[in-house]
This record gives C-alpha cells, sequence and structure tokens, in this order.
C-alpha cells in the first residue's frame, strides 16, 4: 500500500468492518438476569449459566430499551461511562 493511500485511510479514519453502536453493546444497557419460570420451581439446582437478560433498560433516561435501539449517548462496553 503507498503512503498516499495510508494517509487517506487514516485521514478518513477507515474501518474495514462495521461496529454499530447499539444498546445491545453499550456500557448504560442494563438487564436483570433471571431464571425461567419452570427452573424457578427448584431454587438452588439451576447455576447462573442458566439465566436469561430480562428487563432491558437505559442507565442514564431509566426507559426500556431493544438491543438493535441507539442513542446520542452511546459508549461501548469498553469505555469508560
Amino acid at each position: 500500500m503507498s503512503k498516499k493511500s495510508q494517509e487517506a485511510i487514516e485521514r478518513q479514519q477507515y474501518t474495514p468492518k462495521f461496529i454499530a453502536g447499539v444498546c445491545g453493546n453499550c456500557a448504560y444497557m442494563k438487564v436483570d438476569l433471571e431464571l425461567p419460570a419452570w427452573m424457578k420451581k427448584q431454587p438452588g439446582v439451576w447455576g447462573d449459566e442458566f439465566r436469561q437478560e430480562k428487563n432491558h433498560r437505559c442507565a442514564i433516561g431509566g426507559f426500556s430499551v431493544k438491543k438493535l435501539g441507539s442513542c446520542a449517548e452511546h459508549a461501548f462496553s469498553g469505555e469508560q461511562p
């Protein structure tokens, strides 16, 4: 690759793979992990690996969100909110 094209890539902040800024990978999304209803009948038998995500909410506004939703306040999970 030529130096000129490398400079253009850096200037345009080109990324070969798109990473969407959606609620599913946002640091502000909060979820409750719960066992399915049929597993709750035998407490203590099932481990944490069987818990499912319920009640997806935004920690900033407190409203319900969908995993593929997005907003202007998005911060990737690895970043500090």
